[in-house]
């Protein structure tokens, strides 16, 4: 058995042997001493042979260098130069991760934000309802104020009405009495054969 630093050594050396920078090596070695590690030997150390004989034959370039292409906040779109797929697949992946940090922060951000505007229009929707309850009360404080106004002027139209009355009242009751002692007045002096006139009105004027 093999001891596995000694393995990615080896492999790196290989690598290197093949023109392959020391970062790409050391890379490339860790994939696949990792699948090893995990059980997964078909991508391993065992497929180094073939990654060579890649280089050999001029279908793998040991030095290349991949660029991104196109991207977009969550998506980009690698050119790999020709190199070897255990490269530049963890720096790809490297980079999704990155991206998908930055998206996951900026949908969080948004998300944050829209949060906020609902708590806004909330608020804003709570104190809109709070103004057209206290306008409402107002108007039926309003209503109330002028109720109680036409309701005491009414009453005092009534108490008015009603004094005017009894002193009307009065008034005719004065007259009748009035009458009526003018009237026993006349039937006394007609009675004496005295020929003076009563007056009807409320000061009465004697003959002579």
């Amino acid at each position: 058995m093999i001891a596995s630093n000694k393995l990615r050594q080896f492999t790196q050396e290989v690598f290197l042997a093949c023109g392959m920078p020391l970062p790409d090596a050391i890379l490339a070695a860790d994939v696949l001493i990792a699948a090893d590690l995990r059980g997964i030997d078909s991508h391993g150390v065992a497929r180094l042979s073939g990654y060579v004989r890649l280089h050999e034959a001029g279908r793998a370039n040991m030095h290349a260098k991949h660029q991104i292409i196109h991207q977009t906040p969550s998506t980009a779109t690698i050119d790999a130069d020709g190199g070897l797929g255990l490269v530049v697949a963890p720096k790809a992946m490297d980079l999704a991760i990155e991206k998908a940090e930055k998206d996951r922060l900026a949908l969080e951000k948004t998300q944050k934000e829209k949060e906020l505007a609902t708590e806004k229009a909330e608020k804003e929707r709570l104190a809109l309802e709070k103004t057209q309850k206290e306008q409402e009360l107002e108007k039926k404080k309003k209503e109330l104020s002028d109720k109680e106004a036409e309701f005491k002027r009414q009453q005092a139209d009534v108490e008015y009405y009603q004094k005017d009355k009894t002193a009307f009242q009065e008034t005719e009751r004065s007259n009748i009495k009035y009458n009526i002692i003018a009237d026993k007045i006349r039937v006394i002096l007609s009675t004496m054969g005295n020929k003076g006139k009563i007056s009807n009105s409320a000061n009465p004027i004697p003959d002579g």
